[in-house]
């Protein structure tokens, strides 16, 4: 089972080595790992778009660790069917982080197994993103 501490260090160590302020993108557990790490760095950060995020719930991450605004432009894409995060537990996740939400429709959980290959429609989100912050 994925470590909260452990990814959240990995993201963390790649933004210290950044000259300049970046977005994240993040998936799944990767996600939890990028909003823990970012809030360390803000200064570090753009924004961010978070693909699929992680139910805390199932991994035993107590939800007080991933509470609160974050400090940047946010944008939570979600799916109507994702297994591993329930679509509306995903809008409050969003509300939570003060970022914006997006329902994909039924994806899956927008990885390979659910018939994911290459997303190039990420890169219109992130431009979207961009031109708003």
């Amino acid at each position: 089972m994925p470590r909260l501490s452990v990814w959240a260090d990995a993201v963390r160590h790649a933004l210290t080595r950044l000259e300049a302020p970046t977005r994240i993108v993040a998936h799944s557990f990767g996600c939890l790992a990028s909003v823990v790490a970012a809030r360390a760095l803000p200064h570090k950060i753009k924004g961010a778009v978070l693909v699929a995020p992680a139910n805390p719930e199932r991994f035993h991450i107590p939800c007080a660790a991933l509470r609160g605004a974050l400090p940047f432009p946010a944008l939570v894409i979600a799916s109507a069917n994702d297994q591993w995060m329930p679509l509306e537990s995903a809008r409050r996740w969003a509300d939570e982080w003060g970022g914006q939400f997006f329902n994909v429709g039924a994806q899956g959980h927008i990885n390979t197994e659910s018939g994911h290959g290459a997303w190039p429609e990420i890169l219109g989100f992130i431009q979207t993103q961009a031109r708003h912050n």
